[in-house]
């Protein structure tokens, strides 16, 4: 057989994307039924970690929960750009393969070798996965044992595809003993077959994994899901005590509206981590010391057992962008922080509450607001307990501020005279973290086209943490005037609160509409436009409208 460098190189590639294909499906599969944490995860934590504010407010504000999945898929598709590379190097530097043995499958599995010596030594702990994956939950024999699965598999692999590719691709000479051309032609598909089914098992594992199907999804044939049910009749308890509104208006577009209480399976989720603790709740306590008189553990039968408080409260994230939709309303249960820290006992002088977390985030709040009656450490979200991605066992409830300082899977509480700054705070976000008065408009959208003369109703949500909202205004002229919009009763005094405003448009051509929102306190929303970096996002929604 006669081959040039060159293709001896792109075959020795393209073996090496074939083999680590194959790898990254068995990777997952092993990560799915065995909870073994896969190479693209442990790099995405860290990137997560150590991302400027500024990228991170970029992707979130324009991926909001796709974040992470993107950011895996984009590791993925580098990983199986590096097993390329290697196949490359591996391909260029071995001889005509006589025997596969000796000349492809040793010092392909030498290479496999190195690779995993490299993982567990080197690359482990830059990932914080420590030495030989110590510091992983699933624990480092099954790290290391998987990665010799691995390892092994893409050496293999690699061996087996780089003497298939070379004999489907070899130039024939007539004096030369080669692969007859119906021989070539079946290499070649068996090539073909091998780089579609790897390549293509790949992207099924990696899209069952990062972009699993959403279980909140009502499809006509199947009906609400159980969580909309729950959050549904929530909604019509709290509705029957508030009272509502004779206007119209609101079921014209009650459709469009989000729904009053958000189900579990559609309430936002941001998170530092791309892949979320899963806690034994069996083995999960809160250690509770500092400054305190009686240092204590609170397992989770203890948490329930105490007297509980129950609340409608709505929470955003502090990345959320001007007309975002990383806000979502539920009812919360929990026990009062109070109540735990008067059974602990606190000593004066005592600054702030600091809050450790079972991912490693953490953060601190003031003892005053930390005392206060509705900042709990909750463990039922809709009625029924947290699911794990917003913090089962127990997280901490802080209504008035973002969700940056409401962390979750909670594992211990100190009391500090330290004015401690938390994981996001120490990149640069703020401490305080108080919800900035928000209103969205939701309907119409940009896309629609309005008719002369003919009434539409435009509508949206406004919030302001704890201050309530006392009233919402709309402009279709860029500003130039302001006209008071219809409020429906809030479910609680720390929900958001939906309105709408009756508009007709006069004539045609593009309309400029906006909304801004006045706070219970008399506070009229902030107008300059700003970014969610540090202290989240200001500003008047901004929603052209064109009308015919």
């Amino acid at each position: 057989m006669i081959m040039d460098k060159q293709r001896v190189g792109w075959i020795g590639f393209g073996a090496g994307v074939v083999a680590t294909a194959l790898m990254g499906c068995v990777m997952l599969i092993v990560r799915m039924a065995a909870g073994v944490p896969t190479y693209p995860e442990l790099i995405a934590n860290v990137l997560s970690a150590n991302v400027p504010i500024a990228l991170f407010n970029f992707s979130t504000g324009t991926l909001g929960e796709q974040t992470k999945p993107v950011l895996f898929s984009v590791i993925t598709a580098g990983m199986v750009a590096v097993g390329g590379l290697l196949g490359m190097g591996y391909a260029r530097h071995q001889s005509q393969t006589r025997a596969f043995l000796r000349d492809a499958l040793f010092p392909a599995v030498r290479l496999g070798a190195i690779v995993w010596l490299i993982i567990m030594l080197v690359m482990s702990p830059l990932f914080g996965a420590g030495l030989l994956g110590r510091y992983l939950t699933s624990g480092p024999t099954r790290y290391m044992l998987t990665g010799l699965l691995l390892c092994g598999i893409y050496a293999v692999t690699l061996a087996g595809m780089t003497v298939t590719l070379r004999r489907a691709f070899a130039s024939a000479e007539p004096r030369e003993r080669e692969v007859d051309e119906r021989r070539r032609a079946l290499l070649h598909n068996v090539a073909i077959g091998a780089t579609l089914v790897s390549l293509g098992g790949l992207i099924v594992q990696v899209r069952r994994f990062a972009f699993p199907t959403h279980p909140g999804v009502e499809t006509p044939d199947a009906g609400p899901t159980v969580a909309q049910e729950q959050a549904r009749t929530i909604a019509a308890t709290a509705r029957a005590g508030a009272g509502g509104t004779t206007d119209p208006a609101f079921a014209a577009v009650a459709a469009r509206l989000p729904v009053e209480v958000t189900d579990v399976d559609n309430f936002y989720v941001i998170s530092k981590n791309f892949s979320d603790p899963v806690v034994n709740v069996d083995r999960w306590k809160i250690e509770i010391d500092g400054l305190v008189e009686r240092p204590f553990t609170l397992t989770y039968a203890d948490l329930l057992a105490m007297p509980n408080v129950t609340f409608l409260r709505t929470m955003e994230c502090i990345s959320n962008e001007v007309g975002g939709h990383l806000i979502s309303n539920g009812q919360w249960t929990g026990v009062p922080l109070r109540a735990v820290l008067d059974r602990t006992g606190v000593k004066p002088g005592v600054l702030k509450v600091q809050f450790a977390a079972y991912d490693g985030y953490s953060t601190a709040i003031p003892l005053t607001e930390a005392m206060e009656e509705q900042t709990i450490l909750a463990y039922q979200l809709n009625g029924a307990p947290l699911p794990q991605r917003h913090g089962f066992p127990a997280r901490l409830i802080f209504p008035a501020h973002y969700g940056m300082k409401n962390p979750k899977w909670i594992t211990g509480i100190h009391l500090t005279t330290d004015d401690y700054l938390g994981y996001w705070e120490r990149q640069g976000w703020t401490d305080t973290a108080i919800v900035q008065t928000m209103a969205r408009i939701d309907t119409p959208t940009r896309k629609e086209t309005l008719t002369v003369g003919v009434e539409t109703v435009i509508a949206g949500i406004a919030y302001a943490g704890n201050r309530s909202i006392r009233t919402v205004e709309v402009s279709t002229d860029d500003g130039e005037s302001w006209r008071a919009a219809t409020l429906k009763s809030p479910l609680g005094p720390l929900t958001w609160a939906f309105w709408a405003y009756r508009w007709t448009p006069p004539k045609a051509g593009e309309f400029k509409v906006m909304a801004r929102a006045t706070d219970g306190v008399g506070t009229l929303q902030t107008a300059e436009t700003r970014s969610p970096i540090p202290l989240g996002a200001t500003g008047y929604h901004r929603v052209p409208m064109t009308a015919r």
